[in-house]
């Protein structure tokens, strides 16, 4: 199965958000799942449906004074959307790539991989019920 996380500010029925859904209503559940990942603590259009179609909501604050930023700039692991010299170093062995279009952040699975790492490292986080959750 292909997971898909997506970053989203808020789920409501706005261009992106709808072409989302679109793929969302449409794909093989069986081959694919699709989560959200969520900046705004409020409830969107779409919520509900996302629901129903068996998608998962994570919310996260990304504000400079709290949240998982906070978190990620303090362990010198990512600064102004890219990885630190620090982290490339360290796992030079890994393909780390970060990707930023039109202010949209890509990060592929072996970088979200490190970040948790990372915090794991400086017990910042916590994996319990196969999720992690920041301390």
């Amino acid at each position: 199965m292909i997971k898909v996380l997506h970053y989203v500010g808020v789920m409501n029925r706005a261009g992106a958000e709808t072409f989302i859904m679109n793929m969302f209503r449409s794909i093989d559940k069986k081959n694919y799942k699709f989560d959200f990942l969520c900046t705004v603590r409020k409830k969107g259009d779409y919520d509900n449906e996302i629901k129903e179609l068996g998608g998962e909501m994570f919310y996260v604050d990304l504000s400079k004074k709290s949240g998982v930023l906070r978190h990620i700039e303090n362990y010198n692991i990512l600064k102004e959307d890219n990885l630190t010299d620090y982290i490339k170093d360290k796992y030079k062995d890994i393909d780390l790539k970060v990707r930023n279009e039109n202010g949209n952040v890509f990060l592929n699975k072996d970088v979200i991989y490190v970040i948790l790492k990372e915090l794991e490292e400086n017990n910042q986080v916590v994996y319990e019920n196969e999720k992690f959750n920041l301390k």
